[in-house]
């Protein structure tokens, strides 16, 4: 029986056109075949029922059958009925691959575009997290909704290395999940999100134009299994567009193309480089200012052509060439196109020897005050050779804006003819802290040395010290140091003192005003020589409590702050003001 069952089944295979099985798989076998159950029959086994057991259906598994049976052959085989075990995998659907690219806008104003991707949930919504939509659009009127659970896919969870999200809902990372391959946060791309297999289910993408100077141009291509569709449109930041549904279902896929929503501009931002915005709300090729041209344009009569009119015109690593050839040229514009500790001298980069003519003794400028609720900084300007001591507009806080009496002035400083570099400069907690890559060029020299200033700590919450250092000395000229209050609590008591080679030559308190900006010492080099003046003047006069220190009121006659208080606001902490006495006084709570 059993050598007359084995010439059958080759005979079939032959006749069939099958092909043998792998030698690493299981061979298929007819209903008939030899089993590997537990049953009785003419020969020896211990199957159950007529079939091959341990699956489902026809084929091998690991399930049970319907029933003992006899069987034929031999074998330890189960019947041909349903199992209970592991069958064979679920179908992997088909690959997906969603490639964005877009224009870029230009080298001067880059486009920060951004592909994603949902998977709808139980319920078909496009479920995202309250950060898949740009900061200032408004996330309404999109098949994209927030909700939860959310299966959004954007790079700042679906970078390789994340725990991706779970497409497939097979509990771990795995082909059936996206990953976007890297952010290209300055275009024109691509951003490439992909799939090794999707699952049963839609699934939403498009991209989002995340930050950027000017409107782009987007390109989503979407492949799914053989299938391709592409599709363009305009964005404006900020903005999320829908371009592709793509439906699976019993493993074949298939791509949606969806319609795009019309985009008007408003101003000319909202259109590519080399366009400008009509009275229409439509985009057409021209240009009203250089702003609508490229790099290494500029707009002549409603054309962009080529040529610049400043640095601002040119690509990172150019200059503009003013009143010779007014093209872009490669070099150095300033500094800043060159490494730390080199200089941009005649458009090249090179590194400068260290300065010979600095004072050589370190100088320390320290600022401290009186309460812990306000927030106070120290600053210092250069003299520039027009004579100002220019500072930014963030020099000032708040609304502040420089006194009648005050040195300093809210200007851009002069810069040499000779070095292409500012003679001036303020610092400040922006751009002095010890980490900034360049700090204001004090000493002249084009690169970050020690004879320029920075500033060790910014403190916010506390009464300093706060130490503005030049540890190589200053350069023949005028600094001017002072205080500015930050915060809008109240008025303060600052201390400036000024030190050099580590002696104390200022030491100046007054009282500070909130938002204000107060000039403490003034410091001169002539022939290396430091001489220090204290200044005093303007003087502040209170007008109400608030411009006072704490424990202090406002005597609005003489426009002086005297101790005393009018109410629990003017003490510290845990105490209160006894109004009992003439100008009152602050005492501990009692308990």
């Amino acid at each position: 029986m059993r050598q007359l069952s084995l010439f059958g089944l080759v005979v079939f295979t032959l006749f069939s056109g099958c092909d043998p099985a792998p030698d690493d798989e299981e061979p298929r076998r007819r209903r008939d075949d030899p089993a590997e159950g537990e049953g009785e029959g003419e020969d020896p086994g211990e199957g159950e029922g007529e079939g091959p057991g341990e699956g489902e259906g026809e084929d091998p598994g690991e399930g049970e059958g319907e029933g003992e049976g006899e069987g034929e052959d031999p074998g330890e085989g189960e019947g041909e009925g349903e199992g209970e075990g592991e069958g064979e995998p679920p179908p992997v659907g088909p690959p997906l691959t969603m490639r964005l690219t877009w224009t870029g806008t230009s080298a001067t104003s880059r486009a920060d575009l951004d592909v994603r991707g949902i998977k709808a949930d139980a319920n078909g919504r496009f479920c995202v997290g309250n950060s898949f939509f740009p900061s200032g659009l408004a996330p309404t009127g999109f098949r994209a909704q927030v909700c939860s659970p959310t299966l959004d896919c954007s790079f700042d969870n679906c970078k390789v290395g994340d725990a991706l999200p779970d497409w497939n809902a097979s509990g771990a990372v795995d082909n059936g999940d996206p990953r976007i391959d890297r952010d290209d946060t300055n275009g024109p791309g691509p951003e490439v999100l992909t799939v090794g297999g999707l699952e049963n289910g839609d699934y939403l993408f498009g991209a989002v134009y995340f930050a950027g100077g000017r409107g782009d141009r987007a390109t989503l291509q979407a492949t799914v299994g053989a299938i391709t569709r592409t599709a363009t449109t305009r964005l404006t930041s900020p903005a999320w567009s829908e371009m592709f549904i793509v439906h699976v279902v019993n493993g074949v896929g298939s791509i949606e193309s969806l319609a795009l929503p019309a985009s008007p501009c408003v101003v000319s931002d909202d259109c590519l480089i080399g366009e400008q915005c009509n009275a229409s709300g439509a985009c057409i090729a021209g240009c009203a200012v250089d702003t609508d041209c490229g790099v290494s344009e500029v707009c002549d009569v409603g054309s962009c052509t080529a040529g610049c009119r400043s640095d601002n015109d040119c690509a990172t690593d150019s200059y503009c060439d003013v009143g010779v050839t007014d093209a872009c040229q490669l070099g150095c514009s300033d500094g800043r196109d060159c490494a730390v500790s080199e200089a941009c001298i005649a458009h090249a980069c090179v590194t400068p020897p260290p300065p010979s003519n600095l004072s050589g003794t370190p100088i320390s400028v320290q600022l401290t005050w009186a309460g812990s609720v306000n927030d106070l900084d120290v600053r210092g300007v250069r003299k520039d050779s027009s004579g100002r001591f220019c500072a930014g507009n963030s020099f000032l806080p708040g609304a502040a804006t420089p006194l009648p009496g005050q040195l300093i002035d809210v200007c851009t400083p002069a810069v040499s003819p000779t070095t292409s570099i500012a003679t001036g400069g303020d610092c400040s907690f922006n751009n002095c802290r010890a980490t900034n890559s360049r700090l204001p060029d004090w000493d002249q020299n084009g690169a970050t040395s020690d004879g320029d200033p920075r500033i060790d700590i910014d403190d916010t919450r506390g009464s300093g010290p706060e130490n503005l250092d030049i540890p190589g000395g200053l350069l023949d000229g005028e600094y001017l140091f002072g205080a500015v209050v930050f915060s809008d609590e109240r008025g303060d008591r600052a201390t400036l003192l000024v030190f050099e080679n580590g002696t104390q030559r200022l030491s100046q308190t007054v009282t500070v005003k909130p938002e204000s900006w107060t000039e403490l010492g003034l410091v001169r080099v002539v022939n290396h020589v430091v001489s220090v003046t204290p200044l005093t003047s303007p003087v502040f006069a209170c007008t109400a409590s608030i411009d006072c220190p704490l424990r202090e009121i406002c005597d609005t006659d003489s426009g002086q702050c005297i101790a005393g208080c009018a109410n629990d606001l003017d003490c510290g902490d845990l105490q209160t003001c006894d109004t009992t006495t003439t100008t009152g006084t602050c005492a501990a709570t009692t308990p």
